[in-house]
């Protein structure tokens, strides 16, 4: 398990054989005894790694949470809620026949492609839960398959794309409170009326539609509606929320909070994973690689947690980066080392290392965003202005 962290914190640097060989050095150096003195091929390693089923590691996740939630939990509620958020990703893989035909890929494209949808936590942004599924699934099913991690009384945000009556009947008939953004041309009636009215906010009446397959739902439901400004556009919001209990400024500030994780989805996206950056091409190996680079970020945001604690700092003021490069270098020296009094020193050597660390705060846009994408110097009405590059 050791040796899979320290493989995706690499991030692709180096190769099965330089990883092995880099963690029989620490465990030499933290006086571990390993089943053999001279480090074993990268070969084995690969082997070896296909007998740990994925599934232990989302297990360990899970615990992961669930420590952090009781340790830390509290600092990190609304209104004595959590706040949960879901998105979802694609992620191209290495070439294989057997990732073609689990995942499929995008029309044109020379790599297996899957989806990924991940559960955070706003606030403390902690991995909860992941799912996977081939490059054309729906990510609406990926979150029903997530619910099950989502406390009762928590708060679910979404983004545009997921809502709809099916899902807002099933985290009603959860307990689970959500605040859904949709589009202004919605599947909705009821939201196209709203918007059509000129109101800021008015309570709307969703109606199931006739085709629907589930006919356990109810015929309707009575949801908030809010329209918000977001530069030259407007958006709507939809939430089960009272307005005793969240008022419409709240509301847009929880709605902005999520963007949060959208800084943890950079490093799956970006900083985690890519093709050079993927070791495994078997579907349970690539599986395996998801979830332990989400275990590494659970871990690594306990140390920033704890880093602020320790320092009485806010979390906020911290670098998230501080912590997960802090954890990449001692990890294997920390999960390996035995005596309690090396591993508390290393510990706080971490602790005041991400301490001094500082959160670089988000600047605004200062010019329009542009597209380098090349575009066709020709259209039907003879050469454009635009030229491609």
């Amino acid at each position: 398990m050791t040796l899979l962290l320290t493989m995706v914190s690499d991030a692709g640097r180096r190769g099965y054989g330089l990883l092995v060989q880099h963690f029989w050095s620490a465990a030499r150096f933290a006086k571990v005894r390993l089943p053999r003195k001279n480090a074993v091929t990268g070969e084995a390693f690969c082997l070896a790694r296909k007998k740990v089923p994925w599934e232990f590691l989302r297990l360990l996740l899970h615990q992961a949470t669930a420590r952090f939630q009781t340790k830390f939990g509290p600092k990190f509620l609304w209104k004595g809620r959590q706040v949960f958020a879901v998105d979802g990703t694609k992620l191209p893989l290495l070439r294989d026949k057997s990732l073609f035909k689990e995942f499929g890929s995008a029309r044109g494209a020379g790599r297996p492609m899957m989806t990924i949808s991940a559960l955070y936590d706003v606030f403390s942004r902690v991995p909860a839960d992941v799912t996977f599924g081939p490059h054309a699934s729906s990510e609406r099913d990926h979150l029903c398959k997530l619910l099950d991690a989502v406390p009762k009384g928590s708060v679910l945000v979404i983004d545009r794309g997921y809502p709809g009556f099916a899902l807002f009947c099933e985290l009603r008939k959860r307990g689970i409170d959500f605040i859904a953004r949709t589009p202004t041309r919605s599947c909705f009636g009821a939201v196209r009326k709203f918007v059509r009215s000129g109101l800021e906010h008015d309570h709307i009446t969703l109606v199931r539609t006739k085709r629907s397959k589930n006919r356990g739902l109810p015929d309707t439901m009575i949801v908030r509606a809010m329209r918000f400004r977001e530069g030259k556009d407007r958006m709507v919001l939809l939430t089960s929320l009272s307005g005793q209990t969240a008022s419409r400024s709240q509301l847009a500030a929880l709605y902005k909070a999520r963007w949060s994780i959208e800084g943890a989805y950079k490093i799956l996206k970006v900083d985690g994973f890519g093709l050079d950056t993927m070791h495994s091409k078997s579907v349970d190996g690539v599986k395996q690689e998801v979830v332990a680079r989400l275990l590494f970020m659970a871990l690594s945001q306990h140390l920033l947690v704890e880093a602020a604690r320790w320092s009485g700092k806010q979390p906020q003021a911290l670098a998230p980066k501080a912590a997960r490069c802090e954890l990449a270098h001692i990890e294997v020296l920390l999960l390996l080392t035995l005596g309690t009094f090396a591993a508390s020193a290393m510990i706080a050597r971490c602790l005041a290392s991400v301490a001094k660390s500082r959160a670089e705060k988000r600047k605004g846009r200062a010019f329009p965003r542009r597209s380098n994408k090349p575009r066709n110097r020709w259209d039907p009405k003879g050469k454009t202005s635009r030229r491609g590059h």
